[in-house]
């Protein structure tokens, strides 16, 4: 398994101030994943943790479909992203110079890892930005969290160290301006949408 939970019971908060509590809960868990110490092996990150999954999620089964599910997270460091099926994407992009040879975990896999509920999801890069991840069917189309460029991990200059990866040369029908946008570069956060 690649994961980590970090979770808060929703008890006790009324209906009409649920969704607030469930984001402080969830930006909480956030935080506390960036500075927690790994508490089970081999499914705790043991470095920083890059990129955290929430949402619409169920890996395992481990709780029920309910308001509660609304603040698990799971956090992902380099080396568990890593241990996941690799895809390479040689492609040309909008924002960079020649064909580049793009390496990383299909969006699909780290989704059935997560226990995705869709394929539809937020996408927020470090610099707040925002976009929502929709009708492009990952189980087709080998779009991925890209964690190398050309053989070489990829730079915050290049921006990285996570970037979403489309294969816009072998699928030329993906280079629109909407997958364009969600194409976000130094990505650390991915809310899962019912």
């Amino acid at each position: 398994m690649y994961l980590l939970w970090g979770a808060a019971v929703c008890e006790g908060v009324d209906a009409g101030n649920r969704l607030r509590w469930r984001i402080v809960a969830c930006a909480s868990i956030f935080a506390l994943l960036l500075v927690a110490s790994p508490t089970q092996a081999n499914s705790s990150p043991t470095g920083e943790v890059l990129l955290v999954v929430d949402g619409a999620i169920n890996p395992g089964g481990a709780y029920a479909d309910s308001a509660e599910d609304q603040c698990k997270a799971l956090g992902f460091d380099m080396a568990m992203l890593k241990a996941m099926p690799q895809h390479e994407v040689a492609t040309t992009t909008p924002w960079d110079e020649g064909l580049r040879r793009f390496s990383g975990v299909r969006i699909s896999d780290l989704f059935e890892a997560v226990g995705a509920e869709s394929s539809t999801f937020l996408a927020r890069g470090v610099d707040d930005y925002q976009a929502e991840f929709s009708g492009v069917d990952v189980d087709k189309y080998p779009v991925i969290v890209a964690l190398e460029e050309d053989g070489a991990p990829i730079s915050v200059r290049n921006l990285g160290p996570l970037r979403i990866i489309f294969p816009f040369d072998d699928h030329p029908e993906l280079l629109t301006n909407n997958n364009k946008a969600i194409a976000v570069w130094q990505l650390i956060h991915m809310t899962v949408r019912k």
